[in-house]
């Protein structure tokens, strides 16, 4: 998995900055963009698409905006999305981990204080038996927790950095050598830069539900210690009782194993299951990088230049 410092911010400046080639006209560059939420015509506009439509020059001229208008909306939406990328997406593998570490070292106090307990009585056989408790069935339980996350993020993960990160670091490169962009190239860096953050902010939830999930689920010391249990059963079913705490005799599904997700977000419904792939399903959907996504983002994005495909 990528490390936050490997993963570039797109310079949205420098982007702009670059000529986009018209896609009508191959000696024109676009100079203007029709900002006008129902126009018929061309949104991207070289000099002499204006003088084939001076109609539509005359009619829609106060919407025109030149690309630059777009630097500061576009780059706040990708401060935020690289913000959430930087900040949790990446690095989720990690805090999981802290999250099972710390979880795992509080489990380790209660269980040594109930062996003190019981240290008087049994000391000498309870302290090798605590051992091996902690070592070979807590701690392989923590493990298999941790790597049960690891399959089921990377998988969603490369994923994600196919379809969402992947774009971002060609844009960065084409910025960093002042490329030129066709009106095509440019018209999907805006629709990327746009959704990109929306997509991140999903998939988020979607890891923040599978950690939840993980950390709930899992079984605590205190339910099942007990002093005078034990001492009546020291000689034949000690470390048994231990064992089944976290791996039952029961044929019940393992709650850690193969989990169902479910998540409903707010004005999307989204359908996220383990092993398959990220949709976000409405009346009116979108191919976007391999991921669907809503055409509904005129009220999020309002006051924003929208570029149509011609």
């Amino acid at each position: 998995m990528n490390k936050t410092n490997s993963f570039p911010k797109l310079d949205i400046s420098q982007l702009l900055s670059c000529k986009i080639q018209c896609s009508k006209h191959s000696q024109g560059f676009i100079e203007s963009i029709c900002s006008f939420p129902s126009c018929e015509n061309s949104k991207m506009l070289c000099s002499f698409c204006k003088e084939q439509s001076p109609d539509h020059a005359k009619t829609h001229s106060i919407y025109f905006k030149r690309p630059e208008d777009l630097k500061k909306t576009l780059q706040n939406e990708n401060d935020e999305f690289h913000k959430l990328v930087s900040e949790s997406i990446i690095n989720a593998g990690d805090l999981l981990k802290q999250s099972l570490d710390s979880l795992l070292m509080k489990e380790a106090e209660k269980l040594d204080k109930f062996f003190e307990d019981l240290n008087s009585r049994i000391k000498a056989e309870l302290e090798n038996i605590r051992i091996e408790v902690f070592s070979m069935i807590m701690k392989k339980f923590f493990n298999e927790i941790n790597e049960d996350f690891s399959d089921f993020y990377s998988q969603k993960y490369a994923q994600f950095h196919e379809n969402i990160l992947s774009p971002f670091i060609h844009y960065d490169k084409i910025a960093k050598n002042k490329e030129t962009l066709t009106s095509k190239q440019f018209e999907t860096m805006v629709s990327e830069v746009f959704n990109a953050r929306i997509v991140a902010i999903q998939f988020n939830n979607l890891k923040d539900e599978k950690v939840k999930s993980l950390l709930q689920n899992i079984p605590r010391l205190e339910n099942s210690l007990n002093n005078e249990d034990f001492i009546k059963k020291i000689n034949n079913i000690f470390m048994n009782s231990f064992r089944n705490l976290y791996y039952p005799l029961s044929t019940a599904p393992s709650p850690v194993k193969n989990p169902q997700i479910s998540i409903n977000f707010t004005g999307r419904n989204a359908i996220l299951k383990k092993g398959s792939t990220f949709e976000v399903r409405n009346e009116e959907e979108e191919e976007f990088g391999g991921l669907k996504l809503t055409k509904n983002n005129d009220e999020e994005i309002s006051n924003k230049v929208l570029i149509k495909k011609t």
